[in-house]
């Protein structure tokens, strides 16, 4: 990834995050914007902590912000304890949500990211098919129409989806995000999930309808009535031809999660120093960052 960048994102998080002046006499601390665009750094090149300090250590700061920084690199010691810390993960959501171009619709998603079968991560649950029963983490992520990724939650691998995409839905409420449509596939049908998406985003969720969710199975193979106004409001409009329409539109989010598994990212099969939720989470929307900024325009990146 070019210079230009990595110095558009630093100014990026310089915005998003608090930077407080650092006093005379007081100790060295590093800004939010700082901690953060090193673990970008770590995670562009697939670095762990040990060896993102040890490269400071010996090469000083990377070239993009050398000029910015006059003050000494941080430590091992420092960068995972910073690492650790909750206002990492608020700022790179803040971050994602700036990197948003917008848009009237996305798509939503959910992929397996495997740790492996005798892995003794106490984080890592064995799932259901989607995770052929390995253990692993679960990355469910909205993006918009560009192909941003604009929302993004990690949670264990026994936990359903529909969890995480009521996090998911919640979060662009609290940042003012709205979405005329938000397209799923069977995996997020279900008639509260439909009023979120109405109450909070303003949208509606369009997700095949599972005839007998919700309902008994003793009559054999007879299909049974769909339950909830909502639900059958998207099932009317699935057998239309916009329907149709919509349903394609899905492979959107498909592909950027292949990209997610793909180089330079390699979220297929977590690294064996990421581990534990948190370290998951920081690892995975960092990446999200990265993402999300190969989209952005470069008429912006100019002005930037």
């Amino acid at each position: 990834m070019p210079n230009e960048h990595w110095q558009y994102v630093y100014r990026l998080l310089l915005k998003v995050a608090r930077v407080q002046k650092r006093k005379p006499g007081h100790p060295v601390t590093y800004s939010e914007s700082v901690i953060v665009w090193l673990s970008l750094w770590g995670a562009y090149h697939q670095w762990p902590i040990c060896e993102l300090a040890r490269q400071l250590r010996s090469h000083g700061w990377p070239k993009p912000i050398r000029s910015f920084m006059k003050i000494p690199t941080p430590s091992v010691s420092t960068l995972s304890r910073r690492f650790r810390k909750p206002e990492v993960i608020d700022v790179m959501n803040r971050a994602l949500g700036s990197l948003d171009r917008g848009g009237t619709w996305g798509a939503i998603d959910g992929t397996v990211l495997p740790v492996g079968r005798y892995s003794t991560d106490a984080g890592a649950r064995f799932g259901g098919k989607g995770t052929h029963y390995q253990r692993a983490y679960k990355l469910v992520d909205i993006v918009n129409q560009y192909g941003q990724p604009i929302a993004v939650k990690v949670v264990q691998g026994n936990t359903s989806e529909l969890v995480a995409a009521r996090w998911l839905i919640n979060h662009l409420a609290c940042v003012g995000r709205l979405m005329h449509t938000l397209v799923g596939d069977k995996g997020f049908d279900s008639e509260p999930l439909h009023r979120i998406v109405k109450k909070r985003i303003k949208g509606r969720l369009v997700a095949p309808v599972i005839k007998t969710r919700g309902r008994p199975r003793r009559e054999g193979r007879r299909t049974h009535a769909v339950g909830g106004a909502l639900r059958r409001a998207c099932d009317r409009l699935l057998q239309s031809n916009w329907g149709s329409c919509w349903i394609r539109r899905r492979r959107l989010v498909e592909r950027i999660n292949g990209l997610f598994k793909q180089r330079p990212h390699c979220l297929y099969a977590l690294p064996a120093f990421v581990r534990h939720i948190w370290t998951v989470e920081r690892w995975v929307l960092s990446h999200a960052v990265l993402l999300s900024l190969k989209q952005v325009d470069h008429v912006v990146l100019n002005a930037a």
